[in-house]
């Protein structure tokens, strides 16, 4: 095989998804998904739920370490899944059945 053989295959032969970007989709999938489901929730079950005056976190405080662009992409999604299972949770504790 010469080198424009070679070169002519690599064209061709289709590039596989990166297991990381296949990783990093699903789980921005998945954040969305926690967040229509969270969003879906407080608008079924306001009707059932107590009033509160619940305080908001701040979560400034926090430090945000650098990490590696896929790394920072992957830690938004979990925060927002995380998020979002608290919003959850918090509905849950004010319905009233």
């Amino acid at each position: 095989m010469n080198e424009y053989e070679i070169n002519e295959e690599m064209e061709t032969t289709p590039k596989r998804e990166s297991i990381a970007r296949i990783i990093l989709d699903r789980m921005s999938k998945a954040a969305s998904f926690s967040e229509e489901i969270s969003s879906r929730l407080n608008d079924r079950l306001t009707p059932v739920m107590m009033d509160t005056n619940e305080e908001k976190k701040d979560n400034s405080s926090k430090s945000e370490q650098e990490y590696p662009p896929l790394f920072a992409a992957m830690r938004t999604q979990l925060e927002t899944i995380e998020s979002s299972l608290a919003v959850m949770s918090r509905i849950i504790d004010r319905t009233e059945i």
